[in-house]
């Protein structure tokens, strides 16, 4: 899957069309939900991964600061 970069809002979306995806499979466990589920936690993931990258460059930076 691409970086996509999001804003809060596409990220809300987004977890919102996952949690969505989740629910699905629950009831009804198939290859196509299951699919769909994965591919929306893989994005989130992601994101959530690019985020986390940013905070730390810039705790970082505010360390550099400091010194």
């Amino acid at each position: 899957i691409n970086t996509i970069l999001m804003n809060a809002r596409e990220f809300y979306n987004m977890v919102v069309k996952m949690r969505k995806a989740q629910r699905d499979y629950d009831k009804l466990p198939s290859t196509r939900n299951a699919t769909f589920k994965s591919q929306y936690e893989e994005i989130i993931d992601t994101e959530i991964e690019r985020v986390e990258k940013i905070k730390l460059s810039e705790a970082e930076k505010q360390q550099q600061k400091l010194l």
